[in-house]
C-alpha cells in the first residue's frame, strides 16, 4: 500500500496548512485523513448532473447539482427517523389514492347498474362516461 503522502488529495490537504502542522501527522493519522477524504469524493452515480447557469441581468451565476444513486453509507438515528417518516407519508398518500380510485370505480359501477341511492342526486359521472 502506498504511503498516504503520495495521494494527491492528501497532498493538497497538507499544503493547505502550515508546514509545522502538516509534518506533525503520524502515518496512522495520515491514513485516517486519506480514508476520510476518499469517502467524500464519492463514486460513479447513475445520475450526476451539474450545471452552471449564467442568467442575464444577474451578476452571479447559478450552480445546480442533481445527484441520485444508492446510498451506501449508514444512516444516523436522525436520518433513520426522517426516512421512516417519509416512508409513512408516501405509504399514506398511496393508500389515499388507492382508496379514492376504488371508491370512484365503485361509484361508476353503481351508476352503470342503475342503483340510485339518493333520488335526484348524481355527480353525472356515468352520464359523462357513457356519452364518450
Amino acid at each position: 500500500m502506498d504511503h498516504p503522502n503520495s495521494d494527491p488529495a492528501v497532498q493538497r490537504f497538507l499544503q493547505s496548512m502550515p508546514a509545522s502542522a502538516a509534518n506533525s501527522f503520524s502515518t496512522e493519522q495520515l491514513l485516517g485523513i486519506q480514508q476520510a477524504i476518499a469517502g467524500r469524493q464519492g463514486g460513479k452515480l447513475p445520475v450526476d448532473l451539474r450545471l452552471t447557469l449564467k442568467l442575464p441581468l444577474i451578476p452571479s451565476s447559478l450552480f445546480i447539482v442533481l445527484l441520485a444513486g444508492r446510498n451506501q453509507r449508514t444512516l444516523s438515528p436522525r436520518e433513520q427517523a426522517a426516512s421512516a417518516m417519509a416512508f409513512l407519508f408516501v405509504a399514506a398518500m398511496a393508500l389515499t389514492v388507492a382508496v379514492s380510485v376504488g371508491l370512484l370505480l365503485l361509484y361508476i359501477a353503481k351508476s352503470a347498474v342503475g342503483i340510485n341511492i339518493f333520488s335526484e342526486q348524481s355527480l353525472g359521472l356515468w352520464d359523462w362516461l357513457s356519452s364518450w
